[in-house]
């Protein structure tokens, strides 16, 4: 099989797959710090999966959304207390020695899938910046420049 066959079968594998991880809601997010070290290591891919606030419960792993020097940031933590009647949790970096402010339940992103190590530093690196939308038109443009080759010749 040619190469441009695999590459073509690969980006559509890759498109798929991307598609198919939004349509169910999951979320990546890439962890810059070592708060939660050393079960999540600075650099780990987190996958998240949009959950119930009201059914975490201490010891879970979740994401939620803070303001940080006056913007929005995505802060995944252990959960230390679930406070059903004000609806409010607590949460806690492993590697950090206070509890981070409480939160409400309408900033809760969800609850983390799995992790894995290391990989957030590559996705960081593939999912950040315009040169995706670049390839994909690329990818694009040489698709249809290889069928109208194809065409033209028959």
């Amino acid at each position: 099989m040619p190469l441009w066959k695999k590459l073509r079968i690969l980006f559509c594998v890759v498109v798929c797959g991307v598609l198919l991880f939004r349509i169910c809601g999951l979320h990546a997010y890439n962890v810059r710090t070592g708060s939660m070290a050393p079960e999540i290591p600075s650099g780990s891919l987190v996958v998240v999966v949009p959950a119930e606030p009201m059914a975490l419960q201490k010891g879970d792993v979740a994401a939620y959304q803070a303001n940080e020097y006056g913007r929005s940031v995505t802060v995944i933590h252990r959960v230390m207390e679930n406070d059903l009647d004000d609806g409010e949790l607590v949460f806690k970096g492993d590697a950090n020695l206070d509890t981070d402010p409480v939160v409400a339940y309408d900033s809760v992103v969800g609850e983390m899938l799995f992790s894995v190590p290391y990989i957030g530093f590559l996705s960081g690196f593939l999912l950040g910046g315009a040169w995706i939308a670049a390839l994909f038109c690329g990818g694009a443009a040489a698709w249809i420049f290889r069928w109208l080759l194809r065409n033209h010749r028959d």
